[in-house]
């Protein structure tokens, strides 16, 4: 039995959901430009998001510069440690 994920991994085919994906943190990204995150992260995220739109669009032609979209790593880490801090704040 073949899933559509397998297809697209053996393919190296666009990931429709992949794409969605990145602007969705664009969206998430370009929100919290004026929320109580610091403007590093939410920069960070647009930078992500348009380089997830673009490595998503471009997978087949782009190669071993996918590696590029790791950055959305960072951001994730970065947001994650400030939701703890915010969530620490509120706690006290």
């Amino acid at each position: 039995m073949c899933t559509i994920e397998g297809l697209l991994a053996q393919n190296n085919s666009v990931s429709f959901g992949g794409i969605l994906f990145a602007v969705s943190i664009l969206i998430v990204s370009s929100v919290i430009v004026k929320g109580v995150f610091h403007k590093a992260i939410a920069w960070l995220g647009i930078a992500s998001g348009i380089v997830g739109i673009v490595c998503e669009s471009l997978r087949p032609v782009v190669g071993a510069f996918y590696g590029i979209y790791g950055i959305l790593l960072i951001w994730f880490v970065a947001v994650g440690i400030k939701l703890l801090k915010l969530s620490a704040a509120e706690t006290r």
